[in-house]
């Protein structure tokens, strides 16, 4: 008969590489996308175009929450109109995971220039917050995530010279968004822990039921 502090251990360990298995995504300043399963250049945006809800023909949704509208200076770029004190939301219409993503980014002040500017971000899967960050870098350059377990939506924002949070104002610029789509649908968090518990819990039952027939 299996000891039972090794059974205790052997299901703790079960556990723990489950709950444990969810990894960051890492963010890079340069493309990250190999092959784009979804794309938007956004050559179509005029200054009469809503970007609120803005989704592009392969199934990208692009989302302030305000009522925000390109500038005919910026055409061709996703832009709100003067920026704005909220954020621009990226996933795929219908939901989905995202393997890789990327884009070029500027903000209003600069465009694409190669001024520096301030990134915030953060990656969600499902409901649940699982990477963010706050970077300085240049506009015109290419930003990207990768995560190997996807994520379901991006929020990002910018400004040139505050360091922000989501909430305040900015000005952030996006052109040639690329995305590559996951192979499979992303488990929200807590899968994993309700995984992992089920597995202690048969283990124990197992463990009970030897003892009592002993």
């Amino acid at each position: 008969m299996l000891p039972w502090k090794h059974i205790k251990l052997s299901a703790l360990a079960a556990v723990l590489s489950v709950t444990a298995a969810s990894a960051a995504p890492i963010f890079q300043n340069n493309a990250v996308v190999v092959a784009a399963t979804h794309s938007a250049d956004f050559d179509a945006i005029n200054h009469e175009q809503s970007l609120d809800g803005y989704a592009s023909a392969s199934g990208l949704s692009v989302s302030v929450p305000d009522i925000a509208y390109g500038v005919s200076s910026f055409a061709g770029t996703h832009y709100g109109s003067g920026g704005n004190y909220n954020w621009v939301t990226i996933n795929l219409v219908g939901g989905g995971g995202m393997a890789s993503l990327d884009f070029r980014v500027g903000d209003g002040l600069n465009s694409f220039t190669g001024a520096p500017t301030n990134l915030i971000w953060e990656t969600f899967a499902g409901g649940a917050s699982t990477g963010f960050g706050d970077v300085s870098v240049s506009t015109g350059s290419t930003v990207g995530w990768s995560d190997t377990d996807s994520f379901t939506s991006l929020r990002v924002a910018a400004h040139t010279y505050n360091t922000i949070s989501f909430g305040d104002y900015q000005a952030i610029q996006l052109d040639d968004l690329r995305v590559s789509a996951a192979s499979a649908p992303v488990p929200e968090p807590s899968t994993y822990a309700m995984f992992g518990a089920s597995i202690f819990l048969l283990a124990l039952r197992g463990y009970r039921s030897r003892t009592r027939n002993c």
